[in-house]
């Protein structure tokens, strides 16, 4: 008798354990916060505190594994005058993101398509909302157009636009054959 009570909650214990661990590994699959950002949300992220609520919950997300780094930035606003800080990037290659602060403050948020970086790390493509209309399947030509209310610059590989506020980088410079690699939005600087 006590071998088969035994048995019964060892195996209602297994049971009770297996279940709770597949909802656990359920729920990290698809939890990607960046697949509920509005764009007004993801234009707002440069330029924020890393204090801020939204920024929090993004950086505190344990699906982004994000792989952290520092390095040091050096500001020149004249020939004597320099200024050095800290940057911090996290980078989200599962999700597609970066995100760059100094100071505390959001510099640089890079949204990627399926590429490869110069240290040879795979991206995979950033699944929420664009800015400004944009996607990653359109050529050069196809993101100036759709960017034409917007001053906007194109240099080879690369288009500036909104004062500097947006920058495209592309994987070629054929107008009609290269697609967008990286979008990244930018503090603006008055």
């Amino acid at each position: 008798m006590k071998n088969s009570r035994f048995k019964t909650v060892y195996l209602l214990l297994l049971l009770f354990f297996s279940f709770g661990w597949m909802i656990d590994n359920s729920k990290g699959q698809n939890n990607n916060p960046f697949l509920s950002l509005t764009e007004e949300q993801l234009l707002s992220l440069p330029g924020k505190s890393i204090h801020d609520s939204l920024v929090q919950a993004l950086l505190n997300c344990k699906d982004c594994k994000w792989e952290i780094s520092k390095s040091d930035t050096t500001h020149y606003y004249t020939d004597i005058h320099k200024i050095r800080n800290q940057a911090f990037t996290y980078n989200s290659y599962n999700f597609g993101i970066a995100i760059i602060y100094i100071k505390d403050t959001i510099s640089i948020v890079e949204l990627a398509s399926d590429y490869k970086d110069n240290s040879d790390r795979m991206w995979k493509h950033y699944k929420g909302t664009l800015p400004y209309g944009l996607n990653f399947s359109m050529n050069i030509e196809t993101a100036k157009e759709t960017l034409s209310k917007y001053s906007c610059y194109s240099y080879g590989r690369w288009t500036l636009c909104l004062s500097g506020s947006l920058s495209i980088d592309y994987n070629g410079e054929d107008v009609y054959k290269s697609k967008i690699e990286t979008i990244q939005l930018l503090k603006k600087y008055h």
